[in-house]
């Protein structure tokens, strides 16, 4: 705990925030160098951009864009992301910020323990809790997770999250398996 405290008063950052009016997407980029130990970052586009209706159509990035999304949900590690998949069955998210989909409605769950402590410290979601430096950020991310995925075809008391690490249960850890799982996720064909 010492060492741990020691190497964190060391530790300074900036902030560093732009209203959202004031950011212009087309025609502009950021040409200031950044500020130590941050990003530079920023998209230039032509203020006209002219392109094939049928390159369009059967572009395979198009159809991409319209079923993909990666959403920046810091908490596991700063840099998580989360994918959203848009599926037939609804909205899927995807992450490790949790390892089990039942920690994004513990009500409804049957593990031992883990419905009644939600309860009692008034929690609607349960961390994973192993990067406690950034539980704030990973507790605010879960709940974007939890209102981004719709709810399971399977079981709708549980959403169609898929945590990247799922929980599973053996025999060797008694009281571990999770009460709803998705197992695997299939969809469309492959052409």
């Amino acid at each position: 705990m010492r060492r741990w405290n020691s190497s964190t008063k060391i530790t300074i950052g900036t902030v560093i925030t732009t209203a959202a009016a004031a950011i212009e997407p087309v025609g502009c980029w950021n040409c200031e160098l950044p500020v130590k130990n941050a990003i530079a970052a920023g998209t230039v586009r032509a203020a006209v951009v002219e392109v094939s209706e049928i390159a369009k159509r059967k572009s395979f990035q198009h159809e991409m864009n319209t079923r993909i999304a990666v959403v920046k949900t810091p908490g596991h590690v700063f840099g998580n992301q989360s994918l959203v998949v848009n599926t037939d069955t609804g909205i899927w998210v995807s992450s490790e910020n949790v390892i089990a989909a039942e920690a994004l409605t513990p009500e409804h769950s049957k593990l031992p323990g883990l419905a009644k402590w939600s309860r009692q410290w008034q929690q609607e979601i349960i961390l994973n809790a192993n990067s406690i430096e950034s539980t704030a950020d990973q507790y605010n991310s879960i709940i974007l997770e939890k209102t981004l995925a719709d709810p399971s075809q399977a079981d709708p008391r549980f959403l169609q999250f898929f945590p990247s690490s799922e929980l599973t249960g053996a025999w060797t850890n008694p009281g571990t398996r999770p009460t709803f799982t998705h197992g695997h996720l299939t969809h469309g064909v492959a052409r």
